[in-house]
């Protein structure tokens, strides 16, 4: 996922030019999100064996879809405004509901900003637990390649502005670096047929 993504053109407003949503598509969007990833979540909940990493990896795909879509939806709106808090509480709904079956489980905050020396340890977690994850290996190679795909999806859900507090543009640069290099990583690991990393 691109870390700016381009802003939806929409067809229907005035001129052919850009709209702000209504306050009825934003409240659908986002209860279709929270009943899909809830959805999501009740399967991680029944599943076992390697059934439960298809499950999980499912589960990062819909928060990765889901973060996408709101944040497209939200893209022209003022951060200050109902809607975008609208959608950055719902965001938080959602990870807070995925959290037990996430890889990067301590990547999620709720704190309103983070100062550089915490965003750093923050980086420094991610970037631990993805080489665990990814050195790890699983004697089920379906499900190796199941959670390299999840690691992949929740790089992607952990880069939304919306999940995120707010950066400053050197902060921003650093997330963005650390979350593209994890998941460049798992995608090396991934073409490769194996959870195991390049030998340096």
């Amino acid at each position: 996922m691109s870390w700016f993504r381009r802003r939806k053109h929409t067809e229907d407003a005035p001129g052919g030019g850009w709209r702000q949503p209504s306050l009825e598509e934003v409240s659908a969007a986002l209860q279709n999100s929270l009943e899909r990833v809830g959805e999501a979540v009740r399967k991680c909940e029944a599943a076992e064996g390697t059934g439960l990493a298809v499950a999980r990896r499912e589960l990062a795909g819909e928060l990765r879809e889901s973060m996408s879509a709101m944040e497209n939806l939200v893209r022209d709106v003022a951060p200050s405004s109902r809607l975008h808090r609208m959608a950055r509480l719902t965001a938080g709904e959602l990870v807070r509901m995925a959290r037990p079956w996430l890889i990067f489980e301590s990547a999620a905050t709720e704190r309103s900003s983070l100062r550089t020396g915490e965003m750093s340890e923050l980086q420094r977690t991610m970037w631990s637990r993805a080489e665990e994850v990814i050195a790890a290996g699983v004697d089920d190679p379906v499900a190796a390649r199941e959670t390299l795909h999840q690691l992949i999806d929740e790089t992607s859900v952990f880069s939304s502005t919306l999940v995120n507090p707010p950066m400053s543009e050197r902060q921003a640069l650093m997330w963005r670096l650390v979350v593209e290099e994890i998941a460049g990583l798992a995608a090396d690991a991934l073409a490769r047929g194996s959870g195991q990393p390049e030998p340096h």
